[in-house]
């Protein structure tokens, strides 16, 4: 394998990571969003309570 083989093989790897932290993340919000909690106890974006 030759350096530009090997340089592409890890910006896919790394794209492919990233792809599959933002689809993590998403999932997880949706998640998150979705579960049945008190409206009290739902901090907003900021970290601020909601009362």
């Amino acid at each position: 394998m030759n350096e530009t083989d090997e340089l592409f093989t890890r910006i896919i790897t790394a794209r492919d990571r990233f792809v599959q932290i933002a689809a993590e993340r998403l999932l997880n919000q949706s998640l998150y969003n979705m579960r049945d909690i008190t409206p009290s106890k739902i901090p907003d974006q900021a970290g601020v309570y909601i009362f």
